[in-house]
């Protein structure tokens, strides 16, 4: 969401009032939009990992007899596990980290590495 001029101005005023000499920055991006939702989209699969880490607790590290006698709901949560596990992983690598050097003023397209090209 882009802030109006009108927000800033306030925004701005009101520190001034109160802090002086201070100075403040306002970033106008929307890739602080898309930062939000691909936090969001983090947040969600950490919790589904902190639910299926829970359930599993109990097999926990997981041996091989122990492999040997789980069952379809136990094997549900282990993939549950390691889906979010590997889309958290894509999430941070790919939105997060890509948002964050934009943010830092770094050209992204020169990280072909990163798969930023």
């Amino acid at each position: 969401m882009r802030l109006t001029k009108f927000e800033m101005d306030s925004i701005k005023n009101t520190f001034y009032d109160i802090f002086k000499n201070r100075k403040i920055y306002l970033f106008g991006s929307r890739i602080n939009d898309s930062l939000n939702k691909k936090l969001y989209e983090c947040n969600k699969h950490v919790e589904k990992i902190a639910d299926a880490k829970e359930y599993l607790k109990e097999i926990m590290p997981l041996t091989l007899a122990q492999y040997l006698k789980i069952d379809k709901i136990q094997s549900s949560f282990i993939d549950q596990l390691n889906f979010r596990f590997s889309k958290l992983q894509d999430t941070i690598g790919v939105s997060l980290l890509k948002g964050i050097l934009i943010l830092s003023k770094e050209d992204v397209k020169k990280n072909d590495f990163l798969g930023y090209t």
